[in-house]
Parts: structure tokens; sequence; C-alpha cells
């Protein structure tokens, strides 16, 4: 959450000063840019913040001299494309972050709220994700920095385990610019890009 805050010195009814002032909490840089740019425009403040797409909820409250903000971010979860991003419900929105997320790929009809909090399991269990993509037939499949990995439809938390167990070696095993297949119940297969 970011505190905005309105200083206005009233004079005859109309602002003589504006200052913004925000606390910054761990904020996007970009986001407190794009908030300062516009907040020293002529138009109304409120208006542009309630009809930015990356901000979610606006609560505003008269003090004294001054009006403040209260602005929530949307987090992104997931990268879509070019500046594009799904929140928690899938829907796509601007984003004026840097944020290193991983793009993820779907068919719109395949893709379940299930199958989303997988995604976002995935998303949490390994690190270094560039995509994730889910088929309704091969289910998903993640691509690494130097790998391809399938981990399938089921026994996905199983899968990311060993996933996690297999890259701590990742060294000693060689994977570099392989495709590591983990849809198999006894073991997995490596085969090269």
């Amino acid at each position: 959450m970011l505190s905005i805050v309105f200083l206005s010195l009233q004079l005859f009814n109309k602002p003589k000063t504006k200052v913004l002032r925000s606390i910054d909490e761990p904020f996007c840089k970009l986001c407190i840019s794009e908030l300062k740019a516009n907040f020293y425009k002529d138009y109304e403040y409120e208006k542009y913040l309630k009809s930015a797409s990356w901000i979610e909820t606006v609560n505003k409250r008269n003090k004294f001299f001054t009006i403040e903000y209260e602005v929530t971010l949307r987090q992104p979860e997931f990268k879509f494309k070019n500046g594009l991003y799904y929140d928690k419900n899938l829907e796509i929105f601007f984003h004026p972050t840097i944020k290193e997320l991983p793009t993820l790929i779907f068919d719109e009809s395949s893709l379940q709220s299930n199958n989303f909090n997988e995604a976002l399991l995935i998303k949490t269990s390994i690190y270094g994700l560039k995509q994730i993509e889910y088929s309704k037939v091969s289910g998903w499949t993640i691509y690494l920095n130097s790998m391809v990995v399938r981990l399938g439809k089921s026994e996905l938390e199983e899968r990311l385990i060993k996933l996690n167990v297999i890259l701590s070696d990742f060294e000693k095993s060689n994977l570099k610019n392989k495709i590591l297949d983990l849809r198999y119940q006894n073991g997995f297969s490596v085969t090269q890009i």
C-alpha cells in the first residue's frame, strides 16, 4: 500500500500549492514515478487514480487542509506480454513494473482455477522460471534459463520436490540445454534440446 498526501493551502477556495509526499514501502519505483508525474498535472487526481488499471483500490480522506489518498496496487502474478500481466483473478492489466515474473501461456478453454493455483505453486517452488505453459494434453511444461522441464498434470507437488532435488545437483547432472521429463512414475528422462 502507498499513502499519497495532497497538501494544499486553500486561498479563496482554490489550492495555492501542491505537494506530493509518499510513504514508500516495498513499492514499484516506476509506479511512484507515474503517480508523481500525474499528480502535478492540472486534472483531477482522483479520476486518474481510479482509471489506472494497475491500481486496485483508492481510499480518499479529507484532513484539515489536506487530502490523503491510500493506493493499493494490483499485484501481478504472471507476465502476459509487453507490460501486460495476469492478476490473481487471471485478468490481464497493464502494470508499470520491471518485476521479473514468468510468462504464463495456456489455452483459455483449458485453464481452470485449480490449474491457476498449480501455476502459483510452480512459481513459488522453482527459482529462475522464465515461462510456464499449460496444455490439456501434456499438462505443465516449464522453461528455465537453459532447460525445459515437463511436469505433466498429476502428482505436481511430488514432481516439484523431485525437480528441486535434481536442480540442486544441476552442475553435476550436466542438464544444460536438455529437456527433463518428470512425467514417468519411476524416474525421469533427459534428452538434448
